[in-house]
Parts: C-alpha cells; sequence; structure tokens
C-alpha cells in the first residue's frame, strides 16, 4: 500500500512539473523544415540549457524573429552570433555574448559607414564630411558596445567536449534601437563644430526607408 501510494504520488508530482513547463513556455507548432534542423542540431551534439526551451522551439522562435518587418517592410533587427570554448559551461557562454554583441556592433558600424559613402557619391556629403563620419564611428565603436544594454536571446546551445564545454548563442538588437545609440555616440564625439554633419546623420535613421 506504502508502495503504491509513493508512485501515485510520483506521478502526481511528474504531471505537476510537466504543467509547470508548459506553463512557462508556450510551445509553438513548428514546421517540418525546422524539426530537421533541430534534429541537425541534435546529432550534432548540441543541448539546450538546463530550465531552457527545446531546441526545436528556440530555433522556431529564431526564424519567425527574422521575418519580422517594421512599418516600412524593412527587416526589424540584427542578428549575431557568437560560438566559444572554455572549460565552465559559465564562461564559454559569458564569451559566446560578447562575441554575439561585439558582431552586433560592427554591424552597426558598418551600416553608418556605408551610409556616409552612399551619401558622398550622391554629393549629399563631401568627402572631408565623410572621412570624419567614418573616423568618428571608429572612435566609438566601443561605447556603443557597452550601450547596447541588453539584446534579445534567440538561440542559447551547448555541448560537451572531451575537456571544454562549447556554447552557442544567437541575439537579436532592434535596428533603429541600435542606429540611435550609434549617433547620439557619433553626435557627441563630433562636438559643436560639426552641425551640418550632424543634421545630415540624423537621417540615417531613415536611410533605408529612402533607399
Amino acid at each position: 500500500m506504502k508502495n503504491l501510494t509513493a508512485i501515485l504520488l510520483m506521478c502526481f508530482f511528474l504531471i505537476l512539473n510537466n504543467y509547470s513547463i508548459a506553463q512557462k513556455f508556450k510551445y509553438q507548432k513548428i514546421s517540418t523544415d525546422v524539426k530537421k534542423e533541430s534534429k541537425k542540431y541534435e546529432k550534432e551534439g548540441w543541448n539546450n540549457f538546463p530550465g531552457s526551451m527545446p531546441i526545436g522551439q528556440q530555433l522556431n522562435s529564431t526564424f519567425n524573429k527574422q521575418n519580422e518587418l517594421d512599418e516600412e517592410g524593412m527587416q526589424k533587427w540584427f542578428f549575431a552570433t557568437g560560438i566559444s570554448v572554455a572549460q565552465t559551461m559559465a564562461a564559454a557562454e559569458m564569451q559566446a555574448n560578447e562575441l554575439a554583441k561585439n558582431d552586433l556592433v560592427q554591424q552597426v558600424e558598418s551600416d553608418i559607414k556605408s551610409f556616409a559613402e552612399t551619401n558622398l557619391a550622391n554629393n549629399q556629403l563631401s568627402k572631408d564630411e565623410a572621412a570624419s563620419i567614418t573616423k568618428t564611428v571608429n572612435v566609438v565603436t566601443n561605447k556603443v558596445a557597452q550601450k547596447l544594454g541588453r539584446v534579445v536571446p534567440l538561440l542559447r546551445i551547448y555541448r560537451e567536449t572531451p575537456n571544454n564545454y562549447e556554447v552557442q548563442v544567437q541575439v537579436g538588437y532592434n535596428i533603429a534601437s541600435a542606429k540611435k545609440i550609434m549617433l547620439e555616440e557619433v553626435k557627441k564625439e563630433l562636438g559643436s563644430d560639426a552641425d551640418k554633419i550632424k543634421e545630415k546623420l540624423s537621417s540615417f535613421l531613415y536611410s533605408d526607408k529612402k533607399n
């Protein structure tokens, strides 16, 4: 009788635990392509972190995010991936997150430099102005990396090697927000003697909509 009671209690707690997990994560129906991609990761030895969503659900959320567009029909997010290996899972994850964030900053940096080059070609910026913007962007890159704040985690998985842990993360960051942070730092660095450049830079936030 005691054994039966113990088994019933165990079943009850398992059901309760599964219910709690279901409440914590709102599982979405995933496509066949996502399922195939998920199995590929699993065959390569990747696992989801304890307490996080299964790989298939993470991939599904990632793909959905990649398809999000703003009101002008332009891509809404920057995406970056970081992969790192370390002796502990925590160290590998921290390094992977840092690599992903640096990748995000480089994408914003590349965007604003491209803006300067395009406007130079269209004679909206002089060579000196374009060169000043490029130089300033190089200077403020580290400041932007520190001010990005919390990125949106999309994929967070790990696998064990004989002596280390390998962690892979993918993150997202709103493009408009990232551009705004970069512009604020560029304008500060340019100083009070570059009002004309500042005015032209302000259109950078909307350059994707104009091109």
